[in-house]
């Protein structure tokens, strides 16, 4: 891929995954770049001469906690895991 060849890129999440698509802007059917099965994409970013895409992805976890201090004690109340 040139340097300077005009496209969008399109970072797409789906059932828990994401993958990114070339879309050029001359009106060209979107290409995959990626096909990964599983994970998230956080970040991505191409090198300056086009020819290389760096990205960086892996699994998020989100917890819900509920925590009472009282006095000198603490407790954990409730805590559960939420899907992202």
């Amino acid at each position: 891929m040139a340097a300077g060849w005009p496209r969008l890129h399109l970072h797409q999440h789906g059932g828990g995954v994401s993958n990114i698509w070339l879309q050029p802007v001359d009106g060209e059917e979107p290409r995959q770049l990626t096909d990964y099965k599983t994970d998230f994409i956080f970040s991505f970013d191409w090198s300056r001469d086009g020819k290389q895409l760096a990205l960086s992805r892996g699994t998020e976890d989100r917890d819900v906690i509920l925590i009472i201090i009282s006095g000198k004690h603490m407790a954990l109340i409730a805590g559960t895991k939420l899907g992202v």
